[in-house]
């Protein structure tokens, strides 16, 4: 059996094209389910959305072609302490605990325009790899993924309102601008047995991501 098949046989699956029909039976099943999922386990399965399998691993050979560059280059952009999440970083450059985390990650979010000057420190213009490196083509690619996640975002928080009780649109009004301060994390994992041991301290546990809570409203996992 799958993964999916294993988890899904756990988890609450739900169709988000429900939240968008025109019958308010079917909505409020949807909502349903949503309410049961966030007071027991925390967490659900969406179906029905755009981001089809295809697209999915489309998106993941994209995110490759990036881990895929020589170290040096992914090192030209790296994420500066401060709280504003955009660039690269490497085995071992981050951590929730004292562990050595064995994964290397890229970030970014809203393509914020150059020219305007951002209202919070959650803001402003993303890192990317030089253009000659992998093209604006590669750019592009990684901008759109993001907007169709932030469409599927907002749809999943329109189902929270339901099933919280309140209107469709009450948590949306409170997130005014949320795609702009919204991140889109790119990670990749490596067996703990092939980190080279310079990496970290001598006899430093390792581990592929601390436990940890995220700082976000919603947190929405691609699989």
């Amino acid at each position: 059996q799958s993964t999916w098949g294993r988890m899904s046989d756990l988890l609450t699956v739900v169709d988000v094209r429900n939240l968008s029909s025109s019958s308010e039976e079917v909505k409020s099943r949807a909502a349903q389910q949503i309410n049961s999922a966030i007071t027991s386990t925390g967490v659900f399965y969406v179906t029905g959305h755009s981001l089809t399998t295809a697209r999915m691993n489309e998106m993941k050979a994209t995110a490759r072609e990036f881990f895929d560059l020589d170290e040096s280059i992914k090192e030209e952009i790296p994420i500066k302490p401060g709280g504003f999440t955009r660039g690269y970083v490497g085995i071992g450059g981050e951590s929730g605990s004292h562990r050595l985390e064995c994964k290397e990650a890229f970030s970014y979010g809203y393509e914020w325009p150059v020219d305007v000057p951002p209202t919070n420190r959650l803001q402003g213009p993303n890192v990317w790899p030089r253009e000659e490196v992998l093209g604006l083509e590669w750019r592009a690619k990684m901008n759109q993924f993001y907007e169709d996640m932030v469409d599927l975002a907002r749809n999943v928080v329109r189902g929270l309102s339901l099933a919280l009780g309140f209107p469709e649109n009450h948590l949306l009004d409170q997130c005014t601008e949320g795609n702009t301060i919204s991140l889109l994390r790119l990670f990749r994992y490596f067996p703990v047995q092939q980190i080279d041991s310079s990496i970290g301290s001598p006899g430093q546990e390792k581990i592929g991501s601390s436990p940890h809570t995220d700082w976000g409203f919603l947190t929405l996992v691609c699989v």
